[in-house]
């Protein structure tokens, strides 16, 4: 699987880890704000505009369940996380 240039970020390594890990649980840090998750799922996905509209921008993404308000989430390269722990490895 290839990855966009911009998936460079730390994202790709994400990616590639939970590919191997889909059953841990994860440590999401933003600030001083934790998520713990587990795997949902692994797509491919987009900002929601037209492939000739400027601006358009392709991805991939990950979904992620919230432990404690039941909720999926989505992490893609815009959005990475500060930190992302696994058990006590540090995936970024």
């Amino acid at each position: 699987m290839g990855f966009y240039e911009k998936e460079l970020n730390g994202f790709s390594e994400l990616y590639c880890y939970v590919l191997k890990h889909s059953n841990e649980i994860y440590t999401f840090i933003y600030g001083n704000d934790t998520i713990t998750a587990t795997f949902d799922c692994m797509y491919e996905s987009d900002n929601g505009l037209e492939d000739n509209e400027d601006g358009h921008d392709e991805y991939h993404a990950i979904s992620f369940l919230n432990l404690e308000t039941k909720e999926l989430f989505e992490i893609n390269y815009s959005n990475l996380p500060t930190s992302i722990m696994c058990g006590d490895n540090k995936i970024i």
